[in-house]
């Protein structure tokens, strides 16, 4: 297809086309396409899909196709950042949480479920324009590491987000040299781990960037499995995740699980694209994306 597409661009821009502007039409088509909900995954509709392509080929104009390239460029950009976080998380963040978290490592609010709300953390975060690592980015992964450490099942618990952000332990984890964390980030990453399930936008002046990524990349899974409130998301990216539909909805998980394994970043227990299925809800009538229990076959019950 990026050969094909390449010969098509040449003719609209009235010169040999580059690799790296085939991808850009093909990334811009792409997210388009995913965004109008149509047939997913593309590998198995990719007669649709390249049609769907070849129509918005057809009525390309110049002035549009530079605009998809910057929008590939910063695209690059901050997949390589994503990257970058995913990685730190996994190398640095995780053997250290692993040392004092009560979480089990699978389960529904397990250590899986920490992994995955973390890279959610790092998409909102980084679209959402957060994109110093060591101001920004750091103290969003640290709180999405620690949101639920203070766990020890999957039962109803309206104090876990205070007990883990008060635990000696917790203390000492931030502490640690390696973040090299000024005092005020290490009270916005507590704040964000204590409030995590409290925390509501009709009340937004009181929290800040963390405790809104943290919160929004959270609730994306109840979205997911419940059905989409906006009432309960801060940002407009949090949002756009939460209204997904299952099969969008897995598609990202895959997203992201093939950046882990192209970039070798490694994983936690299983892999994240067999973490859900779609399975239909009859509570909200309709297919939805569901956890796999290990060894079961998905939630018998959705906790807070």
């Amino acid at each position: 297809m990026l050969m094909r597409t390449k010969m098509k661009l040449a003719a609209i821009l009235g010169r040999a086309a580059t690799d790296e502007e085939a991808k850009a039409f093909l990334h811009h088509t792409e997210v388009a396409y995913k965004k109008e909900n149509r047939l997913i995954p593309i590998r198995e509709h990719q007669a649709e899909y390249e049609k769907y392509v070849a129509e918005n080929l057809s009525t390309l104009g110049q002035t549009r196709f530079y605009g998809y390239l910057a929008e590939y460029r910063t695209y690059k950009r901050h997949q390589q950042l994503k990257n970058e976080a995913a990685a730190y998380f996994e190398k640095k963040i995780v053997p250290l949480l692993k040392n004092f978290t009560t979480q089990h490592e699978c389960g529904y609010h397990g250590l899986e479920h920490t992994e995955l709300v973390t890279l959610r953390a790092i998409d909102i975060a980084v679209a959402e324009g957060y994109t110093d690592m060591q101001k920004e980015l750091l103290p969003v992964m640290l709180a999405a590491a620690l949101h639920d450490s203070a766990r020890t099942d999957d039962a109803y618990n309206n104090t876990h987000g205070p007990d883990a952000a008060n635990r000696r332990e917790t203390s000492a984890f931030l502490d640690n040299p390696m973040f090299r964390l000024t005092e005020t980030q290490k009270q916005q990453i507590k704040y964000a781990v204590a409030h995590h399930t409290d925390a509501m936008p009709s009340i937004f002046k009181k929290h800040d960037f963390v405790t809104k990524c943290l919160c929004d990349a959270d609730r994306v899974r109840l979205s997911w499995e419940r059905g989409h409130d906006k009432k309960y998301f801060f940002t407009k990216t949090g949002d756009e995740l939460g209204t997904m539909t299952p099969y969008r909805a897995k598609d990202y998980v895959e997203g992201w699980a093939y950046q882990m394994h192209k970039n070798d970043i490694p994983h936690l227990g299983r892999p994240l694209s067999s973490r859900y299925s779609i399975r239909y809800n009859p509570k909200i009538k309709h297919n939805c994306l569901a956890f796999n229990r290990p060894g079961g076959s998905g939630n018998s019950r959705i906790y807070n």
